[in-house]
């Protein structure tokens, strides 16, 4: 049986999405003070107690965006077997 580990999420404002994440939908935020203290590339949210939704920023992505001549939305999820610790990494590109 695989588990969600983590989700991706592309973010051209990082503050937004955090808030609307972490306040409506009651998320806890994870790295959010290393993220601004300039230790950590980007911030998370608590899905569950296995899984969080990676927020990154515009400098993680928008280059390859900008070389396709065209906005890039990608959401990356990786699914991971606990009993095996293997998993699998479905890709989305919009």
């Amino acid at each position: 049986m695989y588990q969600l580990d983590h989700i991706v999420l592309n973010s051209t404002n990082v503050e937004k999405t955090m808030k609307f994440y972490g306040k409506v939908l009651d998320m806890l935020f994870v790295h959010w003070q290393e993220y601004l203290d300039g230790e950590r590339h980007f911030p998370a949210l608590r899905l569950s107690p296995t899984c969080v939704i990676d927020i990154f920023p515009p400098e993680m992505w928008q280059k390859k965006a900008l070389k396709a001549h065209k906005k890039i939305s990608t959401i990356f999820v990786l699914l991971r077997q606990p009993s095996s610790g293997c998993g699998s990494i479905i890709v989305f590109n919009t």
